[in-house]
């Protein structure tokens, strides 16, 4: 099972650093991402990007094996909630996690909670 959405890449040449905002830093705790509130990329606009602050996209996805625990949960029909404990016991990484990586080196900014709820 594969779960991904689209991402706007931040144009290279014209995106700049901020820090999070009073507002936006509850999210960056309650998400373990305190080092990105610090420094956080930002769209800025430019001739390059149409002054949209973005040039292009990207993917980020997560990837789940279904075992038989999952089809039978599935058959079933337990509660989302049983199923994601399930679903992230091993070693996968969610979105989320994988859109704040992208946000450390200046890829994106958009709020993860926005795209990827």
């Amino acid at each position: 099972m594969v779960v991904q959405r689209l991402m706007r890449r931040l144009c290279v040449h014209c995106a700049h650093w901020r820090g999070a905002s009073s507002d936006e830093r509850p999210w960056f705790e309650e998400h373990d991402a305190l080092d990105l509130a610090d420094r956080m990329p930002a769209a800025v606009g430019c001739d390059a990007c149409h002054h949209t602050g973005y040039r292009g996209r990207f993917v980020i996805a997560e990837v789940h094996r279904l075992t038989d625990t999952m089809r039978d949960m599935i058959m079933r029909q337990a509660d989302v909630t049983a199923l994601k404990r399930v679903a992230f016991a091993g070693d996968v990484q969610a979105l989320i996690q994988h859109a704040l990586a992208r946000d450390l080196p200046g890829e994106s900014q958009e709020r993860a909670d926005e795209r990827l709820r």
